[in-house]
Formats: C-alpha cells, sequence, structure tokens
C-alpha cells in the first residue's frame, strides 16, 4: 500500500466529513465499488446493522447512531474476510488491504482501536513463540544451557504480555480494548511443570481475568471465545465418547459457577453450551447441565419465565430414566397413533427431515435395521419437514413401512415441540414403560445398545 499517498487521500475525504456525529470510515485497498457490512456482537451472535457500497477508491462510512452500544463492531466483506474494531465513541478511521485486513490494518484515528490492534499482533507473535517453545520445555533434556535459554525465553514471552497489558491498564483504564485485554488473558504458564500439570493448572485458572459480572463484554465474542477454549482443555483424543462427556461434565461445573454471578451472562453461557453439546449429540451433558442450572424461583408465573428456563424444563422431563410425554397424533395415512397405547417392547423416535444430510444418510440404514432386527421395536417417525413434496420424495426413496407423523408445519410441529427438539436427526429409544433408556447417535449405536439389553 502507497501509504502517504492513501493517507492523503483519506485526509481530503474527511475534511468533508461532518465532525459532530461519530463515524468508522476508512479505505480499503482493492476494494472498490464492493458491498461492505457492519455487525454489532451480542454473546457469539453477530447482527448486520448497516451496510453500503464502497466508492471507486475504496472508500466506506458508516455513521454511528446516537445510541450505538459500546462494544466490538465486525465490518464484513465478501469472500468472508472481515476485521473488528471497537466503538467507544469515538471516530474511527482505518486503511487496510481487502486480502488482509487484520494483517495490513493501519489505525489513522482512534487511540483505542491503535492499542487494541498493537495488541493483536502482539497476542498473535505470543501465542506463535508459545507454540515453538512449548515442545522444547516439555520434551527437551534439562540441566542443558539451552535447556534453559528456552526455559527463560518462554518466561519472558509471557512476562512481555503481561506487562503491555499492565501499561494499557496504566494509559487507559476505563477502555473498553482493555476489558478484552484482561478477558482474553491467559494465566502464567511454568516451563517446569510436565504438559499434563500446564493442563491442570490452566483448567484450574483459565478464567481468573474474566469479569464475568460486566455485562459491556455480551457485547463482543470474548465470553463464547473464552467457553470454547476452557472446554478445549478437557479434549482428548484417546476418550471414548463416555469419558469425553465426563471430562466435559467438569467443565460444565466450572463453567456454570463461574458465570452464575450475572444472570444474562449464566443464561448465555447455558445457552451457549447446550447449542454446542447438542450439535454432537452429548446427550449426557446435556442431561447434566439441565440438572444444575438453577434459576431464581421467584418467578412462579409461566409467562414470567424465560424461553431458556421452559427450554431447561423440557430437558428435565425427558432425560433419561423419565417417563416419556405421551402424545395422541395423526400419521400420514390418515391413522390415530398413541405412544401408550402400543405393545412394542421398544419405541424409536426418530425426528427428522429431508432437508438434513445427515438423517438421509442415516435412515436408509436405520429402515434396513429395522427390517432385519430381531427386537420387538416400533419406530415413529417425525418429520419436521413443511414441503409436501421434498418430504414425499425422499419417503418414496425406501420401505418406510413404520409408523410416519409429518404436520408439514416444520419446526412448530407439536411433537417436536414436545419432546424439546432443536436439532436432527434425534433419536429417543423408549422400553416397555415407555421410559426414555437411550439418545442414540446412530443405527450402530442403537444396535449396541438394544444388543446389551
Amino acid at each position: 500500500m502507497k501509504k502517504k499517498f492513501f493517507s492523503f487521500v483519506l485526509m481530503l475525504l474527511f475534511a468533508s466529513a461532518n465532525g459532530q456525529e461519530h463515524t468508522i470510515e476508512g479505505i480499503i485497498e482493492n476494494y472498490n465499488n464492493n458491498q461492505i457490512y457492519i455487525a454489532n456482537f451480542y454473546g457469539d451472535q453477530d447482527r448486520i446493522i448497516d451496510s453500503l457500497q464502497t466508492d471507486e477508491q475504496g472508500y466506506f462510512k458508516f455513521s454511528m447512531p446516537e445510541n450505538a452500544a459500546t462494544g466490538k463492531y465486525r465490518v464484513i466483506m465478501k469472500n468472508n474476510k472481515y476485521f473488528d474494531l471497537v466503538y467507544n465513541d469515538e471516530n474511527i478511521r482505518i486503511l487496510t488491504k481487502s486480502d488482509s485486513p487484520i494483517e495490513y490494518m493501519d489505525v489513522l484515528n482512534s487511540e483505542e482501536n491503535q492499542v487494541f490492534y498493537d495488541y493483536i499482533k502482539r497476542r498473535s507473535l505470543t501465542q506463535y513463540k508459545l507454540e515453538l517453545l512449548q515442545p522444547v520445555v516439555s520434551y527437551y533434556p534439562g540441566n542443558t544451557d539451552f535447556y534453559t535459554k528456552a526455559e527463560d525465553e518462554f518466561m519472558a514471552v509471557q512476562e512481555n504480555m503481561q506487562q503491555f497489558i499492565d501499561s494499557v491498564e496504566q494509559a487507559m483504564p476505563g477502555s473498553y480494548a482493555l476489558k478484552i485485554m484482561k478477558s482474553e488473558q491467559e494465566p502464567m504458564r511454568d516451563p517446569e511443570l510436565s504438559a499434563f500439570e500446564q493442563t491442570i493448572y490452566m483448567q484450574q485458572h483459565f478464567f481468573d481475568y474474566v469479569d464475568f459480572s460486566d455485562t459491556s463484554l455480551m457485547r463482543s465474542d470474548v465470553f463464547s471465545t473464552k467457553l470454547i477454549g476452557y472446554l478445549g482443555l478437557y479434549q482428548n483424543s484417546n476418550f471414548t465418547k463416555d469419558q469425553l462427556e465426563d471430562a466435559f461434565i467438569r467443565a460444565v461445573d466450572t463453567i456454570l459457577l463461574k458465570t452464575r454471578v450475572n444472570r444474562d451472562v449464566y443464561e448465555f453461557a447455558i445457552e451457549y453450551l447446550i447449542g454446542g453439546f447438542n450439535q454432537y449429540n452429548f446427550n449426557k451433558v446435556l442431561d447434566y447441565i439441565a440438572e444444575n442450572s438453577e434459576f431464581d424461583e421467584s418467578c412462579d408465573y409461566e409467562e414470567e419465565k424465560s424461553e431458556l428456563e421452559k427450554r431447561i424444563e423440557t430437558m428435565k422431563k425427558l432425560a433419561i430414566g423419565k417417563t416419556a410425554p405421551d402424545f395422541t397424533a395423526s400419521t400420514t395415512s390418515g391413522d390415530q397413533v398413541t405412544l401408550s397405547e402400543l405393545d412394542d417392547d421398544y419405541v424409536l423416535l426418530v425426528f427428522w427431515a429431508s432437508w438434513c444430510p445427515h438423517c438421509t444418510k442415516q435412515l436408509p440404514e436405520l429402515e434396513k435395521f429395522y427390517h432385519d432386527n430381531p427386537y420387538d421395536l416400533e419406530v415413529i417417525s417425525v418429520s419436521i419437514d413443511s414441503s409436501h413434496s421434498e418430504y414425499e420424495a425422499f419417503i418414496e426413496t425406501g420401505d418406510y413401512n413404520w409408523i410416519n407423523i409429518c404436520d408439514f408445519t416444520g419446526w412448530n410441529n407439536q411433537l417436536a415441540e414436545l419432546y424439546g427438539i432443536h436439532a436432527t436427526p434425534t433419536l429417543i429409544l423408549l422400553n416397555e414403560d415407555r421410559e426414555i433408556i437411550a439418545k442414540p447417535d446412530n443405527t450402530r449405536n442403537l444396535e449396541s445398545i438394544l444388543m446389551n439389553r
């Protein structure tokens, strides 16, 4: 980038700007006459609040409303390129390049963002150095000059980052950028600890610098990033799924304890955890979250309860060992079926949709098992499709002559709501007493469960 040239052009453009309102503006090299968006954060979600098109020089200018909240904002370009800025009631002016906007970021105006991008670059370099040094201090033979130097450097790299954050705290104590830096800060790792001991230490101290009572941090991705990072400390590629769920339950315990200081943050953490574990069918963890989530017991009236509380209540009712909610529904052939009136030893509820690729892969496997299995098993297939043609087109591809239910209302399907379904496919296995005995991941898992009963 011809920095002086673009700085000159940018200053000319800024000279005509109205200095009375706060703006976010700049030039993105090689991004002329292109659409650009700005989004704000809340929890793990970013929401587009404005869009415009850059001019022939790649110049853009967003005017921030008077009530714009302090927080992190994301400027989004095409091809999944973006850069983040801290907005704290000041004008922001930047120069960058479209191919790597974070790497080439030059903040011309906004002291907070100048410090913020200085921090981003220092953090990236710190992480890179620690990744290189970690194997040396973990595995290289000690009592050598080389090891001693590596160990000293390992500590110095961390101390330099700590000193930078401390200097920002002295110079800009009330800045939002500082809140982000302190929250993202990790505890100092002792190179003399083994890898296992370091992991344990990190698990115990990972949240030391996070202020979960500060709801302003919900206007950034800090909390979601920290939760993901913390869960990562409990992952182990050698664990079985059952062992991994047990490890995650320990992590969930800490997260629930730490976030309970603020209801908004607590609810966000629970929703975030439920959403993530739901994607991987970690039902043991989900049941644990449902049983151990605590809310204000003074909210006795249904209309005063949050959607999250209602979802948690549904999850508790659907935990392993609970009796499945009874229902009567119309099948696609026009018959009426009541769950409690079926006389089979086992009933498998299958919630799926024709637009779900995992479902369309799993249902043919389940159909084969249904016809060939030696167990007294009935399947109730509940589709959350809304399109008659798409549903029927898929059903015609196989011999799905089990009990089929679909009211074509999509996610508003009454049985999906009754069973708190938020992802497909979801399988729920019931015994002869219609108690929930398992939530299989797939057909192979279902077969293993039945075989071992």
